[in-house]
């Protein structure tokens, strides 16, 4: 079983445990899906669009490598993860209203309320496949 599955099957698992004890479970991912390994390059990260719609991810921020394959193909693979909310509290994309929220003020089924944040590191000038035109970082 590869890397992806053994991630899907580990977060199901804890989901399933965690209900059985009635404790209410949020998946939500730091970024660096969609280019963690060599097959991204291969399938334009579109083999973890799945990953997070079986781990049911609600919300998730970006890192790096999710850049790697250049802002337009982010913003693809983005808006084909259906029940995903993408935050990213100081990264401003070029052209990229409604790709990222500032902030989430998300209630879980529960009731209980949260506010996310998405915070990113300032690594934008060490990244090739982006110009500093195309992505903000504020500080």
């Amino acid at each position: 079983m590869g890397g992806a599955a053994r991630f899907v099957t580990a977060i199901n698992e804890m989901e399933a445990k965690m209900a059985k004890e009635n404790i209410e479970c949020v998946v939500m991912f730091s970024g660096d899906i969609f280019s963690p390994s060599i097959e991204s390059m291969l399938r334009k990260g579109e083999h973890m669009v799945p990953v997070l719609q079986l781990t049911h991810t609600r919300l998730a921020t970006v890192g790096n490598h999710d850049f790697d394959l250049g802002v337009p193909c982010l913003r693809n693979l983005c808006a084909s993860t259906r029940d995903t909310t993408w935050i990213s509290s100081n990264l401003d994309i070029e052209g990229g209203q409604g790709l990222f929220e500032k902030w989430v003020d998300y209630t879980t089924p529960k009731g209980v309320r949260m506010l996310v944040l998405g915070i990113a590191e300032q690594w934008i000038d060490t990244l090739g496949s982006i110009t500093e035109d195309e992505v903000v970082y504020n500080d």
